[in-house]
């Protein structure tokens, strides 16, 4: 396969990725069809395809038009799985975004998994930003929807450091434009610790 790009995912596009998705992530991590349709028609959200040659191999969600962008959903089709497509996808989001100052990713927390199946696979998700150049944001209690999360993030235009700093901030921002003032709520961020940052 030698083809390969990216495309921008539109809005009819997202029926039938809604149905990979509800089979990809737990319920929780994403949003009623309905409300996803309208962050993208609106652009508080944006979705896009790696294909090869008209075929369809793996897709992500991503939240942000600022300095900072979220990749809330990240997936390879289920036949293309395990050939480093995930991989693939990860660093052409990256030239997409490099202009911008990071990307950022919640990973759920593998010693809060319900079994050791469960940790393996967050385990496992943890060494895939990793290896495409994230670093997991140390000291931070993070919890979004009920949800507790790391926080991991790529710099770009910015310094990890940087990052870190404010990181915060950075998802303040990001939720507050997706989710609007009145879920805010839903958003806990809080420092535990100094924490050095993990690559």
């Amino acid at each position: 396969m030698g083809n390969r790009g990216l495309r921008v995912m539109k809005p009819a596009d997202l029926k039938t990725y809604y149905q990979y998705i509800k089979k990809d992530f737990p319920r929780g991590e994403y949003p009623p069809y309905e409300i996803l349709l309208q962050q993208f028609c609106d652009g508080r959200q944006q979705g896009f395809i790696l294909h090869d040659r008209g075929r369809d191999l793996a897709y992500a969600i991503c939240t942000g038009d600022g300095d900072y962008v979220l990749i809330s959903l990240l997936a390879v089709l289920p036949e293309w799985r395990g050939q480093g497509i995930g991989s693939e996808l990860l660093k052409s989001l990256q030239g997409h975004y490099e202009d911008r100052s990071g990307l950022i990713a919640e990973v759920e927390r593998p010693e809060l998994a319900g079994n050791q199946e469960e940790r393996r696979i967050r385990l496992s998700r943890l060494g895939f930003y990793r290896q495409a150049g994230f670093y997991l944001i140390a000291g931070i209690d993070y919890t979004i929807w009920g949800v507790p999360m790391h926080l991991m993030a790529c710099p770009l235009q910015k310094d990890i450091n940087v990052i870190f700093g404010s990181i915060e901030s950075i998802m303040y921002e990001i939720y507050l434009k997706l989710a609007g003032p009145q879920f805010i709520h839903n958003l806990s961020i809080n420092r535990i610790g100094s924490g050095d940052n993990q690559n």
